[in-house]
């Protein structure tokens, strides 16, 4: 994968041209938000970035990746449930210095505490 830091253009269209001739993910200066043909920009810190639409998605319906599926989803919804707490607040100061907002770290942090349905190892959760 390659990283380009790109300079200023005058125009999304010029900015899209040069990208899909070099086919490469990319920051830009420009301030530009949402999708054009395949390509989407969105900001990050402050950095315009630009990915690539994926050509499919597939949702493989292997035992795994369901159970890991449910696994997310109790996380989740048991992040939300921080959100009248000072944790949710505790959780995007420790984020701050990182790529990572707060939801994203506990995830990371907590994912494998959780079972298809609920908390099922209380004493590894990190708070």
């Amino acid at each position: 994968m390659v990283l380009l830091l790109l300079p200023k253009f005058d125009s999304g269209r010029d900015l899209v041209y040069n990208l899909l001739k070099q086919n490469v993910m990319a920051k830009s200066e420009n301030v530009i938000r949402g999708r054009i043909g395949n390509m989407i920009f969105y900001r990050v810190r402050g950095v315009t970035r630009i990915r690539s639409v994926p050509l499919s998605a597939v949702r493989p319906d292997a035992l795994k990746c369901r159970t890991a599926r449910l696994r997310l989803i109790a996380a989740v919804r048991f992040y939300q449930r921080l959100q009248d707490t000072r944790l949710r607040d505790i959780w995007r100061l420790a984020a701050k210095d990182t790529a990572m907002n707060g939801y994203n770290l506990f995830v990371k942090q907590n994912i494998y505490v959780f079972n298809e349905r609920t908390l099922f190892d209380p004493a590894r959760l990190l708070l």
